[in-house]
């Protein structure tokens, strides 16, 4: 009980009713799927903290100036962040060549201990953070910057692989 009443906190009342909304709303049908198809998966499956896994990726200071809305794009990850870390969901966060666009954005509160993984490919999906995974991760919850390009290749990627 204790861990809900935290999770409550963790998220503004009003997005807990509109996910609960939209969980209830969804029954069996993927909303994030456009008619004519696209990436989205084939059936909407609830998120169970046993089979998930959060990536975050590439929220570095160097794309601050050119992300629109980065800043709101920080706060939303921290949210993630945080409700994984209270529902013990694994979480892995990587950096695309932080030598020159430098590391995860200290606004950014990572656990203790949370796997940063280095990377050179516009994928999480590195041999790597594939190796932090296993037989019981079903789900994974993405979240980062770079939506056409990093992102995207890690959704097409793991789409192969549930």
């Amino acid at each position: 009980m204790r861990r809900v009443s935290q999770l409550a906190a963790a998220l503004p009342k009003v997005q807990l009713q509109q996910a609960q909304k939209l969980h209830r709303s969804a029954a069996g049908t993927n909303p994030f799927r456009a008619s004519g198809g696209g990436l989205a998966a084939h059936h909407y499956t609830p998120v169970d903290q046993h089979e998930s896994v959060l990536f975050v990726c590439d929220m570095q200071e160097k794309f601050r100036k050119a992300i629109p809305h980065f800043d709101d794009v920080c706060v939303i990850t921290n949210r993630l962040v945080k409700t994984a870390e209270l529902l013990n969901v694994p979480i892995i966060c990587t950096e695309q060549y932080p030598e020159g666009l430098g590391h995860t954005v200290a606004d950014i509160q990572l656990p203790k201990g949370t796997p940063v993984i280095n990377k050179s490919t516009f994928s999480m999906c590195t041999p790597p953070v594939m190796s932090l995974m296993n037989e019981h991760h079903k789900s994974v919850i993405l979240t980062g910057i770079e939506a056409h390009v990093c992102c995207f290749h890690v959704r097409i990627y793991l789409n192969k692989l549930f």
